[in-house]
């Protein structure tokens, strides 16, 4: 039977709100999902659901009694709480009437039986919306891993989490700091390293492509860094007519990996 929580002071509600936060987010070691389409992911990937926050209105969704049965069947506890409860502790301003905590992974490199071949790398991208779009394009274009680096957006953050519409479950992610950690990883898989860059080489104009790439994708504001280059196997760019100097990063990334998965589909 669901437990009724009916106050902001409940231990569960302030847990629940601290995880809007990365310092809480570490403490905790879990982040939050919102909305059924994400509680759909979560709950087909090997991610372990924690707690579940309902409202009546979820309810009322068609998958709402679904997913709230899956949920009993897996033993995992559920809270009802009010519209307003809801509202005050999910990280959304219209939240969809079901808020989870998920276990976070350990963001260490994973292991692969058969070395990855296409490989994305965020360093030093901010906006949480840009490196969600990037998950969920990487995810859509058959990536084998991300990897974020220097200060890139947490990717356990709300707002990562729901632009990546699910990305982030279907997706092998690790965490590199340092450049140099980063490069010495990649070398380790014999990737070689490409950077996205306006100085580069028209990626079109490539004919080949290595059999494993790393793509670095740079900060929004001031590309890559300069440690990048300097390891670069290949820098390539896009080309830009009428005068348009560069795209958004999360647009860029899209355009490259599409252009390396159409090529790999013709193989």
């Amino acid at each position: 039977m669901d437990e009724k929580i009916t106050s902001r002071q409940n231990r569960q509600i302030k847990q629940l709100r601290a995880l809007h936060d990365k310092k809480g987010r570490d403490q905790q070691k879990a982040f939050i999902v919102e909305g059924w389409r994400l509680t759909a992911e979560v709950l087909a990937s090997d991610y372990q659901v924690q707690n579940a926050f309902f409202s009546p209105r979820f309810l009322t969704l068609k998958q709402g009694q679904e997913q709230l049965d899956l949920l009993y069947k897996r033993q995992i506890p559920v809270f009802e709480l009010s519209e307003e409860l809801l509202a005050y502790a999910a990280a959304t301003e219209n939240p969809q009437g079901i808020v989870l905590t998920v276990e976070q992974k350990a963001l260490t490199p994973p292991s692969f039986s058969t070395l990855p071949k296409r490989i994305v790398v965020l360093d030093g991208l901010a906006d949480p919306g840009n490196v969600g779009t990037v998950l969920r394009t990487a995810a859509a274009c058959s990536c084998d891993l991300l990897i974020s680096c220097g200060n890139t957006a947490d990717l356990y953050s709300p707002k990562v989490v729901r632009s990546s519409m699910g990305g982030l479950f279907r997706l092998p992610v690790c965490r590199l700091a340092a450049v140099s950690e980063a490069v010495a990883f990649l070398r380790s898989l014999n990737a070689q390293i490409f950077i996205a860059d306006s100085r580069g080489e028209s990626l079109f104009a490539l004919k080949q492509l290595p059999e494993k790439t790393a793509f670095i994708f740079g900060s929004e504001a001031f590309g890559p860094a300069p440690e990048w280059i300097k390891q670069a196997d290949q820098i390539v760019s896009l080309p830009m007519h009428n005068g348009v100097e560069s795209l958004n990063v999360a647009v860029t990334a899209a355009v490259i990996m599409y252009e390396i998965f159409r090529r790999d589909l013709k193989k």
